[in-house]
This record gives C-alpha cells, structure tokens and sequence, in this order.
C-alpha cells in the first residue's frame, strides 16, 4: 500500500538532490561561443575601485556611524552629501564598466562631489576615515576625467545622441 501512494505520487526533480538534469545541446543558430570580457586599463580599473571602496565607506559610515552617533553627523547638509557621494561613486563605477563614453564627465563631477564630502567630513570628529577614501577617489576621478577627456571628450566632438533629444510633440 506504502508503494502504490509513493507511486501516484509525483516528485518534483528539482527537490531531488539525485536529479541531474539531461544535457542539451543548444540549438544550432544559437551563438555558442562566450565573449571576451572588455578589456579595461590599469588606471580605470584602479578609479572603478577607489569608487567601490567610496562608495562602501559613505553608505556604511552614514548608515551606520552617522545614525548611531547623531548630532553634526546627520545634519541635512553633511548626510545628504555623504549618501549623494555614495550613489556617485556608485554611478561612476557603473559608467565606468559599462565602457559609457560619459565616464569621463560622471567622474568629474563625482570629483568634485567626493572632494566636498571630505571638507564636510574633515569637520566632523570620528569621520577621518571616510575623508581619506573621499580624497582618494576624487584624485584617481580627476586623473580619469582628464585621461578620457584629453583623448576625445564626447561633448566637445559628438552631438547629442538621439536618445537625448526628446521626441517631436505630437500633433492631431
């Protein structure tokens, strides 16, 4: 009786730890070949991680020192600063990897932005390390905006990319 109710019982392979799924082979239009990541240079891949490691370090110290401590610490002023030069740092990392020919002016103005969280940062006790990864990152954003844009810096050579422009209003 046991059996014939594991029987009429069905079991989902997937749960089973026995299943292995049978091998396909793809279908033969289907591009089997895997691409080559993009090749990155030393300085962007250097810049993308003073990014990651800035980024990490403003959301972590605002979302975690800051709150806890309070006081100057969560004044608008300093902690939108802080969470803003996360994101862009973030923003820039992505820009940067994604081989987007604006790297170079997201990362002037992440420059610009990490160098004012570091002044802010400087004013605060408890806040130094937060500072030096700022400064850091500023610097090598700096050096990445000035590489690319003595290269080819788009808005001095490109028009504006059609998906830029807004469409033409439409008309009855």
């Amino acid at each position: 009786m046991k059996d014939d109710k594991m029987a009429d019982t069905k079991v989902d392979p997937y749960q089973d730890p026995a299943y292995h799924p049978p091998h396909e082979e793809p279908h033969p239009t289907v591009e089997t070949r895997t691409p080559e990541e993009p090749h990155l240079a030393p300085e962007m891949q250097a810049c993308i991680n003073e990014c990651l490691d800035c980024h990490k370090i403003c959301l972590s110290t605002a979302m975690n020192h800051c709150l806890d401590a309070g006081g100057a610490r969560v004044e608008p002023h300093h902690f939108r600063l802080m969470t803003n030069c996360a994101e862009l740092c973030q923003t820039s990392a992505n820009f940067m990897l994604s081989n987007s020919p604006l790297h170079a002016a997201v990362c002037g103005v992440c420059a610009q932005v990490c160098e004012a969280c570091a002044h802010s940062c400087d004013e605060i006790e408890g806040m130094a390390e937060c500072a030096i990864q700022c400064r850091k990152c500023a610097e090598s954003c700096r050096k990445m905006a000035h590489m690319a844009a003595s290269d080819c810096h788009p808005f001095d050579t490109d028009p504006i990319p059609t998906w830029a422009t807004p469409p033409p209003p439409v008309t009855k």
